[in-house]
């Protein structure tokens, strides 16, 4: 049997490749939107993608079965009740789908979401008893999935189907199956997951605190008592992932000519296993073309022949790397309702910003899942990029958590805007010692602390006002005085100065962020 987890950095999102190279099958369970790395994998080892399995719709990640299935032809399943508005395939408790010696057993496990489902997979080239569990977001490492995401009117009847599946129907399930679940540290999903990608069945009973409750009623205060902030991005997520998510090549104009090849279909060797492609599925003949993973659509237009942005009111210069605006061209976007999105490190927003704009760092990589916090669904945004990563990284990071309105970035960075002579704004920095020294003087900061209740409540400086920060979001309003000189808290920095550039966009002026957070503080006792 083939098995890969497929990491999304930044998300905290796995997805998983489980198939036979020698019956040449493979199905993907949770895909990201990007999927190249699946035609990749299919194509390395002799597979056809045939199925794609969701174990729930999802609300943190805009889901890649419409891409698989245009791309490959496979067939997307869902659970019977999830009611999306695409072509999609019912699954039911007990289900059996074989891939060679590769076979998995479907089990419903709604709490995290009622159309939940878990996946029982077997080894058959090793034995005929299961081998792991793909828990999706019911059981995650340390954790387990959330129940709130479908709406109030239904929370108590999903935190008792969680106590279900959890306590009940997992329970029927032995100890030593490994559990892969569909996502890990890093995402919001959870509250508690562990940095290790999976788990078993009987550790996670000895260690996962989330299953040693003895009754429903003690699980449930404690499930309610821990529910994490809920992303503005995962409305937009839910409602693209039940009526299906746009196409990326509609999004890039390409239409149907894509430039994805489809997969010739995959016989299995002579001596090989026949091949059960599922319930009602033809079985597949011939061989995975050469070119099944190339994945890469053929890019429309080109620069402009000077390298220079367009001046206002011509398109955008057509970069490799996609739309690359002037200063003016840019403001005209953020007056017609574009936002500013700001992804250099929090430092270089401090110093130096664009008034309205918001920040999230992705200066080290992908981190734009705070992005789903700041800034609501269906955003128009034109990208302030750092100068070691490209629109096109941040844009597919972006378009993975929903944002497919992206104008496009600002050529030539902040200072093509400071040399335009436009407006910049900044705020600053304030050490650990210092902060010490100015709470004992008569000109004392506010503080303003945004992090998750459980964190204010665990360790806080005295004195310091507490907002967190789904709640600053919701906001109309700087929620103080806009002229008095606020300190905003966070554990790292991070969440910070997010939360500084929102305040100063609701109308506070003196803004300072403690550098290094709590995490400082501790240090400079």
């Amino acid at each position: 049997m083939f098995f890969e987890q497929i990491t999304t950095p930044g998300l905290g999102c796995f997805s998983y490749a489980i198939g036979c190279p020698l019956a040449g099958l493979m199905a993907v369970v949770d895909p990201r939107r990007d999927i190249d790395v699946y035609l990749r994998l299919a194509a390395e080892n002799g597979m056809r993608i045939t199925q794609v399995f969701e174990t729930h719709v999802h609300a943190d990640h805009v889901s890649g079965g419409r891409e698989l299935a245009r791309a490959t032809g496979a067939d997307v399943y869902l659970h019977e009740s999830a009611p999306v508005g695409y072509a999609a395939k019912k699954l039911k408790e007990g289900d059996e789908f074989k891939f060679g010696y590769a076979a998995l057993r479907v089990l419903h496990t709604p709490g995290h979401t009622p159309n939940s489902i878990s996946l029982v997979v077997t080894d058959l080239a090793r034995s005929p008893q299961p081998q792991m569990v793909l828990t999706g977001d019911l059981l995650f490492v340390g954790d387990i999935g959330r129940p709130d995401l479908p709406g109030a009117d239904i929370l108590e009847e999903q935190v008792a189907n969680l106590y279900h599946s959890l306590y009940v129907k997992l329970a029927g399930l032995p100890d030593y199956l490994e559990v892969y679940p569909a996502h890990g540290a890093g995402s919001l999903c959870g509250s508690g997951m562990s940095a290790k990608p999976y788990s078993t069945l009987g550790y996670e009973r000895l260690a996962n605190p989330m299953l040693k409750y003895a009754n429903q009623e003690d699980f449930r205060s404690a499930v309610l008592a821990n529910l994490p902030m809920r992303p503005q991005s995962f409305s937009g997520i839910i409602a693209a992932n039940l009526h299906g998510p746009a196409l990326l090549d509609e999004l890039d104009g390409r239409g149907e000519n894509s430039g994805r090849s489809g997969q010739p279909a995959v016989t299995a060797a002579p001596g090989q296993p026949a091949v059960d492609a599922g319930p009602g599925q033809p079985v597949a003949s011939g061989r995975p073309a050469a070119d099944a993973a190339s994945g890469q659509p053929v890019a429309s237009g080109q620069p402009a022949a000077s390298g220079q942005p367009a001046g206002p009111g011509q398109p955008a210069a057509l970069e490799p790397d996609g739309p690359a605006l002037s200063p003016a061209q840019t403001e005209e976007l953020i007056a017609s309702g574009a936002l500013l999105l700001d992804l250099r490190d929090a430092l270089a927003f401090g110093s130096a910003h664009i008034p309205g704009s918001v920040n999230v760092d992705f200066s080290n990589g992908p981190e734009l899942n705070w992005a789903g916090m700041a800034v609501p669904p269906n955003t128009p945004l034109v990208l302030v990029l750092p100068a070691d990563q490209s629109f096109g990284l941040a844009r597919t990071e972006l378009r993975r958590i929903g944002y497919d309105a992206v104008q496009g970035w600002l050529k030539g960075g902040l200072s093509a805007w400071i040399n335009s002579g436009r407006e910049t704004l900044g705020f600053s920095y304030m050490s650990a010692p210092v902060l010490k020294k100015s709470m004992d003087g008569p000109d004392a900061p506010i503080l303003l602390d945004v992090r998750a209740p459980a964190e204010f409540d665990t360790a806080h400086i005295e004195g310091a006002a507490h907002l967190a920060f789904d709640q600053l979001v919701a906001l109309d309003e700087c929620p103080i005085a806009p002229d008095a000189d606020v300190v905003v808290i966070c554990r790292s920095g991070f969440r910070a100065a997010i939360a500084a550039s929102l305040l100063e966009n609701k109308g506070c002026r003196h803004l300072t962020i403690l550098a290094g957070g709590m995490n400082a503080w501790g240090n400079a006792q």
